[in-house]
């Protein structure tokens, strides 16, 4: 594992919470209704548990071996984003777009990975 993933690992626990940001997020996405939900920077699928009747997936730089929904490992300064992303009618990246190191061409990414009608939700 290399020393991003480590640190991440570390200091993942702190975003298992029920914290404003990811509330709000939760609003918007239950607001939109979605059937299905791709969240990038996952973490541990915290959002995931406050999206009843969504289906959930995700991807993190952690390792997710032992998540309870659909997991990718994913390091988006490093890899190409899973092609799950295009089976989602939203996708979700909260608290990610301040650890991109190329936002213009993570963007590019993902909006090629994407549905042409599926929601964006960014913090």
């Amino acid at each position: 594992m290399d020393a991003e993933a480590t640190r991440w690992e570390a200091e993942i626990e702190q975003y298992d919470a029920s914290h404003l940001r990811l509330r709000q997020v939760a609003m918007i996405l239950k607001q939109i209704a979605p059937e299905s939900v791709f969240d990038i920077g996952c973490g541990h699928g915290y959002l995931g548990t406050l999206l009843e009747d969504i289906k959930y997936k995700g991807c993190d730089i952690i390792d997710g071996t032992d998540a309870p929904f659909p997991f990718v490992r994913c390091n988006v300064n490093q890899d190409v984003l899973p092609e799950e992303i295009g089976n989602a009618d939203a996708v979700s990246c909260s608290g990610l777009l301040e650890y991109v190191d190329d936002l213009p061409q993570f963007l590019r990414q993902l909006r090629g990975r994407m549905q042409a009608q599926a929601w964006l939700v960014v913090t």
